[in-house]
């Protein structure tokens, strides 16, 4: 087989980027040429050094503290019930109050809290406290001396390459902690981050493997993804709701260019959007890491014409806390969040999980709607070879969350009459550690009986939550970055695209004087038709997975959106309103 003139490859966890010399070259690339060009993860470890006294005075950090929540049980059961279509209290979603009152601590204990860390070496910095909106996280920003006085600590500067962060020189759990406080006080602390555990390192692998994990297909554009799945049918959305508008979620330093999102736009022939409010670090808009934001933000922009907001958390990890307590801080943020990112379940620790998930369901109680890249290498997010069992993403495994499969667009023939088939990179399977809702239990009973050949039993947990929930086109998008247009394959092309059209139903809920939508998961495998069923391809791994089926599977979720379909299914009859005849 002749060798791809690859030009630029680049992935990060949900996608492959790839230029090559010219269509037919890539045609050419087949089983027996599978080019490898390196592992993004760094191999080199942390590296301490201690820091001179002066500079404790003056460099900061920030440490989280996360305290016990109250009453999580019964958010379960509220969370459940709002997001049940057959419940009385469908969408009748909580406030800000509602949850402070249910799982947060008393404002005299985080007023007793404050105070006694204000305390604390109070003549040596400045010292800023922020405490969530809920009572359950408070954050501690000043400089390393009296961080290191309030938590009886030495800290040290951890390198590794150009990065460096402030961690305790004696590292540790940060379940068992240290701090100066009354025993009262600190009892109610369940750990602390940022200060006794180093970054959790990320597996990333650039391949490029087209004909074997399903990055071919055809090109795929704003126009195409518009016209196929039916939204040129529907016009502008004016609600007046500045919570019907939608947002994207970008972590590891990545950032876009402005000028390359308006020219794609203006290439495609789509409404200008450009991002109106960006949430979080700034540092990053010199950044050189533009592929990822960008295929999410062109497309989430393009797919429908919303007003568009960025929510940013530094730091080189997939910090799911800081950005849903980013998010609920901020007044009037979008209700429609793309977390187009991912990475294996067993990459986080169980506490990490927990407190993530929790975080979601609060989000999902208080009408959010987020949705996600279901992963890549199929059923094995973790891409090792050969595996004793899969290795699920994560957070597409979250019940709290909507996962979006990735499907690629064919000319059909007789032997494939289907243009939509699963792509054989698209995460699936089953949770690790989250119980199966049982809201999918009987798709999943369905599925897992309907006579389609399975993996072995031993391969995954089939009480586990299943994913993903529906998908859309993933392969191939064509992205701006820089002076020419990217190939961008993955479920984080799938994912924004999902999530524009549900931020378009929310937007005409609103516009409706309708609640917003929430979690939408319970309603789509109630309903057990979003518009596509896709019943050809496969989600697999190391030669194991998960076949596409009439139905809900593994591979493809549901299918893919129609937006008739879709729209009816989340919003009713009012759709029609905005629907051109």
């Amino acid at each position: 087989a002749g060798l791809v003139a690859v030009t630029t490859l680049v992935y990060r966890h949900n996608f492959v980027l790839l230029g090559v010399s010219s269509p037919a070259s890539m045609r050419r690339v087949t089983l027996a040429c599978l080019i490898v060009l390196g592992s993004f993860t760094s191999t080199l470890p942390w590296e301490g050094r201690q820091i001179e006294e002066d500079r404790k005075l003056i460099d900061e950090t920030t440490v989280r503290i996360e305290l016990f929540q109250r009453n999580l049980d019964i958010l379960k059961d509220l969370t459940d019930e709002i997001s049940d279509p057959n419940s009385d209290t469908f969408r009748q979603f909580l406030t800000h109050d509602d949850v402070k009152e249910l799982i947060g601590q008393s404002d005299d204990f985080i007023r007793r809290i404050t105070a006694q860390i204000h305390s604390v070496a109070s003549g040596l910095c400045d010292l800023t406290i922020t405490v969530s909106p809920h009572n359950d996280i408070i954050y501690i920003t000043s400089c390393l001396a009296r961080i290191g006085k309030i938590f009886h600590v030495e800290l040290n500067k951890y390198n590794k390459g150009s990065r460096s962060i402030y961690r305790a020189s004696t590292l540790g759990d940060p379940e068992r902690f240290t701090i100066n406080l009354d025993v009262s006080l600190k009892s109610r602390i369940g750990r602390v981050k940022h200060l006794w555990d180093l970054p959790v390192e990320l597996k990333w692998m650039a391949t490029v493997e087209p004909e074997v994990t399903g990055y071919n297909g055809l090109d795929i554009n704003p126009n195409i993804i518009r016209n196929n799945y039916g939204l040129d049918q529907y016009g502008e959305v004016a609600t007046g709701e500045p919570q019907s508008s939608q947002a994207s979620a970008e972590f590891q330093g990545q950032y876009w260019n402005p000028s390359d999102l308006v020219a794609s736009q203006e290439h495609w022939g789509v409404p200008v959007n450009n991002v109106t409010n960006i949430i979080g670090e700034d540092k990053y808009k010199h950044s050189v890491n533009l592929n990822e934001a960008s295929l999410h933000l062109q497309y989430l922009t393009s797919t429908e014409d919303l007003e568009t907001w960025a929510f940013i958390t530094p730091g080189t990890t997939l910090d799911f806390i800081d950005y849903t307590q980013t998010v609920l801080s901020t007044p009037e943020a979008p209700l429609v969040q793309a977390i187009c990112y991912g990475a294996a379940e067993d990459q986080f620790s169980v506490s990490d999980l927990e407190s993530s998930n929790t975080q979601f369901m609060v989000m999902a109680a208080m009408g959010y709607t987020l949705l996600t890249a279901s992963g890549e290498y199929g059923p094995n997010s973790d891409h090792e070879c050969p595996q004793a069992a899969f290795s699920p993403d994560f957070p597409a495994s979250s019940p709290y969350v909507t996962a979006v499969g990735a499907t690629y667009l064919h000319n059909a023939t007789n032997s494939h009459p289907h243009p939509q088939v699963a792509a054989l990179y698209s995460g699936s399977g089953f949770s690790n550690f989250f119980q199966q809702p049982s809201w999918q239990e009987s798709a999943v009973s369905a599925y897992l009986t309907c006579g389609t050949p399975l993996p072995s039993p031993a391969m995954y947990n089939s009480s586990g939550r299943a994913f993903p929930d529906l998908a859309a086109y993933g392969s191939k998008f064509q992205v701006k970055i820089g002076l020419r247009y990217f190939s961008i394959s993955g479920t984080a092309a799938a994912c924004p695209v999902v999530a524009a059209m549900a931020a378009y139903a929310n937007a005409l809920r609103l516009a409706n004087r309708d609640p917003p939508l929430g979690c939408i998961n319970p309603l789509l495998y109630a309903a057990g038709d979003v518009g596509t069923d896709i019943t050809e391809g496969e989600s697999r791994w190391c030669g194991d997975g998960f076949l596409a089926a009439p139905g809900w599977d593994p591979a493809t979720g549901w299918g893919t959106p129609l937006a008739d379909t879709f729209f009816s299914l989340l919003v009713g009859d009012s759709r029609d309103e905005n629907r051109h005849s």
